[in-house]
């Protein structure tokens, strides 16, 4: 599955997978975060996944995030505010 991300005002084309890459390289060509700036990072919000939830790998794509959680739930957060876009519970 390919993704389109924007990035300033070109577009950069990235694998909707995680690790980016099928092969999962975990290589991104974006240059906005370094070594100078790196230090100046913040949390921007969190999302509480609940007790008794296995880690998950999130995967991003057109600015939602999606990832499953305990019991075949699946999730959909906004990237940009952390806020729930939709959830859907299989009843497993």
């Amino acid at each position: 599955m390919r993704a389109l991300a924007w990035h300033g005002n070109h577009d950069v084309r990235v694998d909707a997978v995680p690790g980016r890459t099928q092969a999962g390289l975990r290589y991104s060509p974006l240059a906005q975060i370094n070594d100078r700036n790196v230090g100046r990072l913040n949390l921007a919000w969190s999302y509480d996944l609940g007790a008794g939830n296995p880690a998950s790998q999130p995967v991003e794509v057109g600015g939602m995030l999606y990832m499953s959680t305990g019991m075949s739930i699946v999730q959909a957060l906004d990237v940009r505010t952390g806020k729930l876009l939709w959830r859907y519970d299989s009843k497993v």
